[in-house]
Formats: structure tokens, sequence, C-alpha cells
């Protein structure tokens, strides 16, 4: 999900889309929960987006919102690593947005350490996800300040294409990250991405 809480928002001077925004992660660009991340030379500006994600559990096509929990097997997390620089290709006098670019560098998302299950950590809503640069907390918010539900967000992608078992739908990034602090990710920087009742993603910058 892109620009998907209101206080991310508020930090961009944006509003709200009035449909959820969304786009594909390849599995190359994952990687695991504890891995070091390269530092790209190809993106000058390298960035951190801590998330909660949802896994689906059942297929889905054209779900209604009562429906949509019924297809979830469980949460997990994701740090939805952004080359920010690779967004804006210059096009005549404007520019065009490059997201398979901006979010798909090979092995820069991690993502995990788990599925937990709802009767494992209660329910979405009560969540809350923290992220860590070098140990000083940068991001930090309730579920609640999503823009889109989950619910709202299957809806949507299931009216668009199928979610099959294993489809994960990570639901984007509160405020804090490090281009709106202009504090952005190099070598040897340690990332930290957790929720409670979820687990914990900890990567380093090589």
């Amino acid at each position: 999900m892109a620009v998907n809480y209101h206080s991310h928002l508020q930090e961009q001077n944006a509003a709200p889309t009035k449909e959820p925004i969304l786009f594909p992660k390849f599995y190359q660009s994952l990687t695991g929960p504890y891995t070091d991340i390269p530092r790209f030379t190809i993106s000058e500006v390298m960035d951190y987006e801590g998330e909660l994600a949802v896994v689906i559990g059942k297929r889905a096509r054209s779900i209604s919102r009562a429906e949509a929990w019924g297809h979830v097997l469980g949460y997990t997390l994701m740090n939805d690593m952004s080359s920010r620089s690779l967004f804006r290709v210059p096009q005549g006098e404007g520019v065009m947005l490059d997201w398979f670019s901006g979010k798909n560098l090979e092995q820069s998302t991690p993502l995990g350490p788990w599925i937990v299950t709802k009767d494992e950590a209660g329910d979405f809503e009560n969540l809350h996800v923290d992220t860590f640069l070098n140990g000083t907390k940068v991001q930090h918010s309730e579920a609640s300040d999503m823009v889109f539900d989950v619910p709202k967000i299957i809806e949507h992608t299931s009216s668009r294409l199928t979610l099959e078992p294993g489809d994960i739908i990570s639901t984007g990034t509160p405020a804090g990250v490090g281009v709106a602090r202009k504090r952005t990710l190099q070598r040897g920087d340690l990332v930290r991405v957790q929720a409670e009742g979820v687990g914990h993603l900890e990567n380093r910058i090589v």
C-alpha cells in the first residue's frame, strides 16, 4: 500500500486518495528478517519504511469487506525499503514515476520473522509498529491511523486480481521516514522494525 497512514500524508503535505493505491513487490526483492542489506550504488537515496502486513490464507476473488478477514491467515512485518532517487524519471518537461525501480531492488526488502495468527496477536487495528534507526525510534503508529483498513484493501485488490494463499499485503508506513527527517540510510546503519505480539526485523546496511 502507498501513502496509507494519515500521519505519513501529513508529513508529505498530501491528501488521501479516494481508493487504495498498491504496487507490486517481486520475490527477488525480498530478504530475511535478520540479513544484511546492500547499500546499492545505483540509488543515491535509500530509505526505511516499517510496516505491518497481512498474509492471505484462502483464495480471494471479488471479496466483500464482510468476508475479508476470513481470507487472512495472519500478520507479519515488512521493511518496505525505498530507493527514492530511482522513482522520478524525466519525461519531457515532467516526470514519470518508476515504482518498479523504486521498490524492487534485489534483496532489499526484509520480511518476517514469522506469521502470527489473529488469536495470538489480537485485532489488527490494535497493533502498533515502531522503527528504530541505530537505536533511536524514528517511526511509531497504531494501525488505526491507516486511511484504508485491511477489509477495504482486500476488497479493492481482489476486485482486480485473485489473491492466492501466501500472498502478502503490506499495509503502508506511518510518518517518520528518512527522507522527511533528512536522514536516509548509509552503510553501517542498523534498522529495526517491531510490533508487539508480531516480532521484529533487524537489518544492517552494508
